[in-house]
């Protein structure tokens, strides 16, 4: 049992430092989804790099799934069931939920705000609907966010925080799990959040 779980927690380790799937738009609307691995003249497997997807316009960029937190809370969960820990079987259950939400979620960035949107398929995000905790459209302009912070860190990223004042003038907070790539969306945001962090 010692075996299996020290397994099951490495292969999560392994997960967290996986490369993400590399998604690219070759020209307007349409997007083209590659796997983490193309293949190459030789016949090999050659990974491919991340990219971020490209929306609407130059300015718009979607942010791509990434597996590796919903992947790492699934083994860890799994190995916990297995070896009879009862605290297993609800991270498993949040694991899995944020597998099904990173097939769905995407963060899309315009020239304006951060706006979160449904993978509607076929290359379409729709609108994800009025926020269910505070009303109100999941949309926030970058000149409102008064501060943001990586959860425990970036070099181990699990949820990013974030506090604006469009929705609320005294400001509100907001915190959201990494299942999104987490190095394109950090480029994101520094590139077009003003705040010297």
């Amino acid at each position: 049992m010692h075996r299996f779980l020290v397994s099951a927690l490495t292969a999560a380790a392994l997960l967290l430092q996986a490369s993400a799937f590399a998604v690219v738009a070759p020209s307007g609307r349409s997007l083209a989804v590659r796997t983490p691995y193309v293949s190459s003249s030789s016949g090999r497997a050659v990974a491919a790099k991340p990219m971020c997807m490209m929306a609407k316009d130059a300015d718009t960029v979607a942010i791509p799934p990434d597996f590796r937190l919903p992947a790492a809370l699934v083994a860890i969960g799994g190995a916990l069931a297995v070896s009879g820990n009862r605290a297993g079987l609800p991270v498993l259950g949040i694991g899995a939920l944020l597998g099904l939400q990173a097939t769905r979620v995407r963060f899309e960035f315009d020239a304006e705000s951060m706006e979160v949107k449904i993978d509607a398929g076929k290359g379409d995000l729709a609108d994800s609907g009025e926020n269910f905790a505070v009303g109100g459209q999941n949309r926030w302009a970058y000149d409102t966010w008064t501060n943001w912070e990586v959860y425990p860190s970036e070099a181990l990223p699990v949820l990013m925080y974030f506090k604006e004042t469009q929705t609320s003038p005294d400001g509100q907070i907001h915190f959201f799990p990494f299942i999104m790539n987490p190095g394109q969306l950090l480029k994101e945001v520094r590139a077009r959040v003003p705040i010297d962090k």
